[in-house]
């Protein structure tokens, strides 16, 4: 009804202003247009000129007939001629009337007169109130008619509206009222009667799959609710809703020790209380993250809630806002990772455990993925490479290893991750200190949990110390075998050397001594002697040596080995020698001190093996004040070996005495020499140095002291006596019969010739069975017996083991150019009192008999006179 009303009043007014402006240009209009046809024929009616009464009678009629408040006439030249006014009614519809016109109420007209220059002006103003009486009644109408029907036509709309519309809303506002909201898809809205096709209709209908697609939306929220909310009970989780300052507000936890313990905090919102110490601002910058980044934060922490604690890694994303707080709000799901936190731990035990382990190993250890990186390594490893762990992980072999070897590694590695199992190979690595080492190769592939191959574990063994050493046992074995060849050789070749030196030596005794026979016998005796000499440095060198220290003249050893080397070294090097001629000593083994000297020129020759040059051999007696390696001072034979070969670098002189160090290539060398001449020298109280510059050669000098001799040795260094001088024979020689066995008869008639010239009495045999006959015949007929060791039938210690069976008191002298298994000792222990190396000479045999001789008081008396002749005629 009021809307009906308003619409009425609204429209009405808008009428009545619309009317209003279209009445205003009316009443001026008509009321002007009537004023000048009425003013114009009453001007006419006046008599003319107009004189003033009848100017002012023209404007009082107008006045009165006109609803007009004023009238003024002026002629021709604006002058005012007449003049007449009245006042207006005030009132409201007057105020409304001139407000309504406005300055068009004042208005004139023009009026002709005849004979004027012009014509004259007539002005006058409207009456509003007056003018608008029609308006205004017109108005009043219009506003009873208006509200009138506005009233008739709101009742009838309210009918209306209140009918279709008003009673169809409420029954559908009744009924969602009626709806619970857990039955929103089980009640349907029913379309309101005679509106199937209208807009209610339309309503109700939308209204009716509304309520539907809420309720069944409503329905799935329920659901999804419950299924998460069972997953979070699920979930071995805490699942807590926290404030932007730590603060709990729900706990979402089925974990009854953590909704225990928060059951007071979440009252409090004192999330940091059940937090250990240390860790509430980490978790309150976690929180202020997430709110500020809106993304996933990932913070460990600690909750007391049971005893020892548990620590959980909680995640939290934003949640917005709280219904109950009305501001910001994270989720936090924290998993307890107290076990997983406790196994790592464990871990981390046996990992350093294994890491130690791995690290005591002293060979090198090493593994790697499937794409051959390396994962790691013990601290052997990384001491070989010269490279931490550290920086080795993630790296391949090409990183650490030329392109040849790394491809070659790198192969060996692919051929393992195809076929699995183990590998074992050997190799050749240079460590970090540039020395290039033999290595074996251990590795077998491991494998994932799937079965699949992932890497491979490596250990890496060393093998250089074996690799010497079993260079070191070949060459020991070819020494052997070369001891046991020159044993051979010599053997066969003393004999030939004792008959050559014992028949000279008889010859020489026939012969004038000033006769060129004498002089071409005296040569063949001087190169037997150095043939006796040359076959001994040989033995001696190819065998150990049990000489033991004893004074030795370095001259002579260094002469004799230069023998040797002449004849080993190739005719590319040249050798000079500068020996000095000299009478003091060195206290010192034979066979070491000559090893030392062939070690240091086999070494410079070595390094001439390619260009060739000239090794130069030097022996000084010098009295040093300041020796080397602090050496006391004093007086020193100074050995000096040089060569003009390649050098040896300034890095390597440090390590160029250390054992298996070698700069030579594989099968040159076993890296021994240098450091066995160090140790022998060091061994005789003297020391070794070595100078060299690359490109021009080195010299190593040898620093050996000079032995002062006590008077036994001096005297037996002087009492050397000649080989070819003659001896006076002696009482016992006279009468002593001496049994003479050599298989060899050259050697057996030289020897008796010898013995014989020498006054003794010999029988001589070739035959060591037959010697035996004769002495079985009668063992006191013999004074001395003198045998080979090497012979047929019987050896010479079986001789001797048969003859000490009949007679012990024997003397007894064996001879051998070589045996292995007579050796002195072996001898001396049979009974024989003297050792005799073949050749012997002359001067040799016959001392050695007289002292075996001397020995016994007196020959013993022979059971008959007549000696029997040897079996073999001799």
């Amino acid at each position: 009804m009021a809307i009906s009303l308003a619409i009425g009043a609204v429209m009405t007014l808008g009428y009545l202003l619309w009317d209003m402006q279209w009445e205003r240009h009316h009443i001026v209009a008509e009321q002007t247009r009537l004023l000048r046809i009425q003013s114009q024929s009453q001007f006419d009616a006046f008599d003319h000129p107009l004189t003033p009464q009848s100017a002012i009678e023209f404007t009082q009629q107008l006045l009165h007939a006109n609803p007009v408040t004023m009238v003024t006439l002026r002629d021709a030249n604006g002058k005012p001629l007449a003049y007449a006014e009245r006042s207006p009614k005030e009132s409201f519809t007057a105020q409304v009337s001139a407000w309504m016109l406005g300055d068009s109420a004042d208005l004139e007209t023009l009026l002709h007169v005849a004979g004027a220059p012009g014509p004259w002006r007539l002005q006058w103003m409207l009456d509003a109130p007056l003018a608008a009486q029609i308006y205004w009644r017109r108005a009043l109408l219009t506003v009873l008619l208006g509200f009138g029907g506005s009233l008739l036509l709101g009742l009838l709309l309210l009918r209306v509206v209140q009918r279709n519309i008003s009673t169809p809303l409420n029954q559908i506002v009744a009924h969602l009222l009626r709806i619970s909201p857990d039955q929103l898809d089980a009640c349907r809205l029913e379309t309101p009667v005679n509106h199937e096709r209208d807009e209610l209709g339309v309503l109700a209908k939308i209204l009716d799959e509304l309520l539907v697609s809420s309720g069944q939306t409503l329905m799935r929220s329920k659901r999804a609710e419950e299924r998460l909310l069972g997953v979070i009970k699920a979930l071995p989780d805490v699942v807590l809703i926290l404030d932007a300052h730590g603060g709990c507000l729900e706990v979402l936890s089925s974990d009854e020790p953590t909704r225990r313990a928060y059951a007071a905090q979440i009252a409090n919102r004192q999330f940091d209380r059940v937090t250990v110490e240390g860790v509430e601002e980490e978790f309150e910058h976690a929180i202020a993250r997430t709110l500020a980044t809106n993304s996933l934060q990932i913070v460990e922490f600690h909750l007391a809630v049971e005893e020892g604690g548990r620590i959980f890694e909680g995640r939290m994303t934003p949640l917005g806002k709280h219904p109950e707080i009305h501001e910001p709000s994270v989720i936090l799901v924290a998993r307890d990772i107290t076990h997983r936190k406790r196994v790592e731990e464990r871990l981390r035990d046996q990992l350093h455990f294994q890491n130690v382990l791995m690290d005591n190993i002293p060979n090198p250890l090493f593994y790697k993925d499937i794409r051959g990186r390396y994962l790691g390594c013990n601290n052997a490893f990384e001491g070989i490479l010269g490279i931490s762990e550290q920086n080795l992980i993630g790296k391949n072999v090409h990183d650490l290893l030329d392109v040849d070897t790394a491809t070659k590694y790198e192969q060996a590695d692919m051929d393992l991750f195809q076929r699995g199992g183990e590998q074992r190979y050997e190799g050749r690595l240079t460590y970090a200190d540039g020395a290039s080492h033999d290595v074996i190769f251990n590795k077998r592939a491991f494998y994932t949990a799937d079965g699949k191959i992932g890497g491979l574990v490596g250990v890496i063994q060393d093998i250089t110390m074996r690799k010497n050493m079993e260079g070191q046992l070949r060459q020991a074995l070819k020494m052997e075998a070369i001891g046991a060849l020159a044993g051979g050789i010599a053997h066969d070749f003393n004999n030939i050397l004792s008959a050559i030196l014992g028949f000279t030596e008889l010859s020489l005794s026939e012969v004038e001594p000033d006769s060129l026979i004498h002089r071409n016998l005296t040569q063949v005796y001087t190169a037997g002697g150095r043939a006796r000499d040359l076959v001994k440095q040989l033995l001696d060198f190819s065998r150990p040596s049990d000489e033991g220290m004893s004074p030795q003249n370095p001259s002579t050893v260094v002469r004799e080995s230069v023998k040797l080397l002449r004849a080993t070294l190739p005719s590319t090097i040249r050798i000079e020698t500068r020996v000095d001629e000299q009478d003091g000593m060195v206290r010192a083994d034979p066979t070491q001190l000559q090893q030392v000297m062939m070690n240091l020129c086999t070494n410079g020759a070595r390094a001439m093996r390619e260009t060739g040059g000239v090794l130069s051999i030097s022996l000084e007696n010098r009295i040093l004040p300041d020796p080397p390696s602090g050496l006391p001072p004093g007086s020193y034979f100074v050995l000096s070996v040089s060569d003009t070969g390649v050098g040896i670098p300034q890095s390597h002189l440090e390590h160029i005495f250390d054992p298996f160090f070698t700069t030579s290539k594989v099968g040159e060398g076993s890296g021994l020499g240098l450091s066995v001449v160090h140790g022998i020298i060091n061994k005789h109280g003297g020391a070794v140095t070595v100078e060299s510059q690359e490109g021009s050669g080195s010299t190593f000098s040898v620093y050996l002291p000079r032995a002062e001799l006590t008077a036994e040795e001096g005297q037996a260094q002087n009492n050397l006596p000649s080989p070819a001088s003659p001896l006076a024979p002696s009482r016992s020689r006279r009468s002593a019969r001496i049994l003479l066995v050599d298989d060899e008869l050259e050697v057996l008639d030289a020897a008796q010739g010898q013995l014989q010239r020498a006054g003794f009495q010999v029988e001589a045999f070739s035959s060591p069975v037959e010697a035996w006959r004769a002495f079985e015949q009668n063992p006191q007929r013999f004074d001395l017996l003198i045998t080979d060791q090497t012979m047929p039938g019987l050896t010479g210690l079986q001789l001797v083991e048969r003859v000490r069976s009949l007679r012990n008191d024997l003397p007894i002298a064996l001879c051998t150019g070589y045996s292995e298994l007579a050796g002195p000792d072996e001898a001396r222990e049979m009974g024989v009192g003297s050792y005799l190396m073949k050749p012997i000479l002359g001067r040799e045999m016959v001392e050695t008999a007289d002292a075996l001789l001397d020995r016994t008081a007196s020959p013993p008396p022979r059971k008959d006179e007549t000696d029997p002749q040897p079996a073999d005629g001799t």
